[in-house]
């Protein structure tokens, strides 16, 4: 590729990052940028201008406590990803890369179906964790990918003190209406809830497939702690 080629990608990909890319743009687009929005990966430059190009992919990091903040972030990738499909002329994936140890329930589980609704996958990278409210985000993708040494834990949402066994109740439905809605097995709810809030059960993968959260073949396997 031609280095004003390039260039010009270049440029082309940093305005799509940041929300300002002109209407029309060259369909063979390539490149990688990075901008305050995340990463948009377009694959390597070298790729041949008769080849089809391959989905872009705008890799969003979800890290630290979930809140509304996070959900606000989801969304605006999402408007980022359609961005660069108008501008690139080629179709623009979401994909997060998630390491939290959790947060707001409710939060997560919008997160969780924004996820779902955009066709987005999701990956814990080695030395990351998705712990608490994570897993609703985990519950979400459509397709999920573990690195060896990733730990995904579930527990008891907090309760305010002073929480009556009707706060708990409700709770566990709330839990298993959600589970249902991602297809995943509503037992997940009662597994979280026997888990005091100040405890932690790590998950396997096998646990996580059990309960319908598939975990791609190339993913490393996980440890019980």
């Amino acid at each position: 590729m031609h280095r004003s080629l390039v260039a010009a990608t270049s440029a082309l990909l940093l305005l799509v990052l940041a929300g300002s890319a002109p209407a029309i743009a060259a369909s063979g687009a390539t490149g990688r940028r990075t901008s305050r929005w995340g990463t948009l990966d377009c694959g390597e430059a070298s790729v041949a201008a008769s080849e089809r190009p391959a989905p872009c992919q705008l890799i969003v990091p979800i890290r630290g406590r979930i809140g509304p903040d996070r959900l606000r972030l989801v969304r605006a990738s999402l408007r980022r990803c359609d961005d660069a499909r108008r501008a690139l002329h080629r179709e623009v994936t979401l994909h997060v890369e998630v390491d939290s140890e959790g947060g707001e329930m409710f939060a997560a589980m919008e997160i969780g179906r924004v996820l779902r609704g955009a066709d987005a996958s999701i990956a814990i990278e080695r030395g990351a964790v998705c712990n608490s409210a994570c897993v609703f985000v985990l519950m979400g993708a459509k397709r999920r990918s573990l690195a060896r040494g990733a730990r995904v834990g579930i527990h008891r949402p907090s309760l305010s003190e002073g929480g009556r066994d009707a706060d708990v109740d409700a709770l566990a439905d709330q839990i298993g209406w959600y589970a249902k809605q991602m297809d995943v097995s509503p037992a997940i709810a009662s597994a979280i809830m026997v888990v005091p809030s100040e405890g932690m059960r790590f998950l396997t993968v096998a646990e996580l497939d059990a309960f319908g959260i598939q975990i791609s073949a190339e993913s490393g396997a996980l440890r019980s702690k």
